[in-house]
């Protein structure tokens, strides 16, 4: 992150990180947030203070999450099994596809003219 920096009354020169207003944070630095909720090291009223946001906020979260997360894992198989699904049904037109183009082969094959390798 980018740092700001801060000139004090005696011409001194501090380099600070800027402040992120909570709702403009990015996505990781909310994961992070939730990460520690979840775990419970901290209270949420700890994990506020430090982020500058409400403790209900921190609740909400947790709580939002731990609904969500069964959800995350069956998507998950869902959409890998739906993909699978759909490879196999290309690889099976495909595989269909050249069956064609072989009985096509071995039925005028013979009115193709012969080549020699006469170099």
């Amino acid at each position: 992150m980018a740092q700001v920096r801060m000139d004090d009354s005696f011409g001194r020169v501090e380099l600070r990180e800027p402040e992120v207003h909570p709702m403009t944070a990015d996505s990781e630095r909310l994961s992070q947030q939730l990460i520690e909720a979840l775990r419970g090291v901290k209270t949420a009223n700890e994990i506020a203070r430090a982020y500058r946001i409400h403790p209900n906020l921190v609740g909400l979260w947790k709580r939002q999450a731990l609904e969500a997360l069964p959800e995350v894992f069956s998507q998950k198989r869902d959409r890998g099994e739906q993909e699978d699904e759909a490879l196999k049904g290309e690889l099976y037109q495909r595989i269909g596809e050249l069956e064609m183009q072989l009985e096509w082969l071995k039925k005028n094959g013979s009115l193709l003219p012969s080549r020699r390798s006469g170099r």
